[in-house]
């Protein structure tokens, strides 16, 4: 058994000789391997961590009192790392800090994007300005060049543009004004459950309640819908509404690096150069657009690949680690291949033709998505 004592400052004292969570300032917990501290009383209760329960307090054995310590301990760490960030966001200080990181990564985002379109200009322009002029091939070749250049550099261009300007999605205000009082003070209490996983539904940095899949971007500073992730290239988060966009930007931009990779190689070992004075004029220039459109192609295929697989799951980047955690690894959010990719591209028809297809993946196209972002189909029995 271990030595228990405490220090109390009540408001009122209690007859019984319980304490009570709402009428103490500071209690300390002194244990041969652990101690817990609980904050004052003038912090909001989602500072205050957990009070262990009497039976942890005291354990009849060796065995339980070390095991007892050790999840006190983890979830002290745990909860104090919380702790420190609300901390943080309710001091003035820490308000004045994160504003000004905020406004510090929305201002490198714009300069990324700057430096983005920069890059992507002088690459397309290096393509059509030199690397075209100089095939010295049969007119339907330099033709099929041409036609194909152009068709990847609108498809870039288009997808890149509409990821910056895209909202990708934030909480409904007709679905908030529809909750009454009673389920918001269900969603400040409960979490929403799903067979192996527990969703947040309520945003403590809005005040407001959140959808399902939704996150809070400390950067945009609101709440997305199916939020993958924060991009600073696009000074925008990738959302419900602008993943499509930021997949088909993904895979043309790798097509199209790969194929200048290609083409400038071929150009420079003089495979369809007519004179190779002139392409000497670009010597050093050429390779180093060579070796850029290698890096980024293989960077972008990669990626894209990466993204193409959560599309045909139907995850997000931060879904994919909660179903790490669960031991079955099951994704209630997978209704099929089909399915999964029309929840990001869009529904075009209930039984879309090829046409359909090919005009929804490899055509320019400001379809959205048909999902309202509160309720999503699941392969259980209800939706969520």
């Amino acid at each position: 058994m271990h030595n228990l004592s405490s220090t109390l400052y009540p408001e009122k004292e209690q007859e019984s000789g319980s304490i009570n969570a709402k009428e103490f300032t500071e209690v300390t917990i002194h244990s041969p391997s652990c101690s817990i501290y609980h904050p004052p009383q003038n912090l909001s209760k989602r500072h205050h961590l957990a009070i262990p329960d009497q039976s942890e307090m005291h354990p009849n054995h060796d065995q339980e009192e070390e095991s007892s310590c050790k999840h006190h301990d983890d979830l002290e760490e745990k909860e104090m790392r919380v702790s420190a960030m609300e901390l943080l966001y309710e001091s003035k200080v820490g308000r004045v800090f994160v504003k000004g990181a905020r406004f510090g990564m929305r201002f490198c985002g714009v300069l990324l994007v700057i430096t983005a379109l920069a890059l992507l200009t002088l690459n397309f322009g290096f393509y059509f300005a030199v690397i075209l002029p100089m095939m010295n091939t049969q007119w339907w070749t330099y033709c099929f060049h041409l036609v194909f250049g152009v068709y990847m550099t609108i498809s870039v261009f288009f997808n890149y543009i509409q990821c910056i300007r895209i909202n990708p999605g934030t909480t409904p205000k007709e679905w908030i004004h529809s909750l009454g009082v009673g389920d918001l003070e269900s969603f400040k209490k409960s979490p929403k459950t799903i067979p192996g996983k527990t969703w947040s539904k309520w945003c403590g940095r809005c005040q407001q309640p959140k959808p399902m899949r939704a996150h809070h971007c400390h950067i945009c500073d609101t709440c997305v819908l199916k939020m993958d992730h924060h991009c600073p290239w696009l000074n925008n988060c990738v959302g419900l509404q602008n993943h499509k966009y930021f997949l088909s930007f993904s895979v043309f931009l790798a097509v199209a690096s790969i194929y200048q990779f290609f083409m400038i190689g071929f150009g420079l070992v003089g495979v369809y150069t007519p004179d190779p004075l002139l392409f000497e004029m670009w010597d050093w220039w050429a390779l180093i657009e060579m070796i850029l459109s290698g890096l980024v192609g293989i960077t972008m295929f990669i990626f894209s690949s990466w993204h193409i697989y959560l599309v045909l799951t139907n995850q997000t980047s931060i879904e994919l680690q909660f179903n790490k955690d669960k031991a079955d690894g099951d994704n209630p959010f997978d209704v099929g291949i089909l399915q999964n990719i029309q929840q990001v591209f869009g529904l075009l028809s209930p039984q879309p033709s090829v046409l359909c297809w090919i005009r929804l993946l490899l055509l320019p196209n400001a379809q959205k998505s048909h999902l309202d972002g509160v309720i999503y189909p699941t392969n259980q029995r209800e939706n969520v």
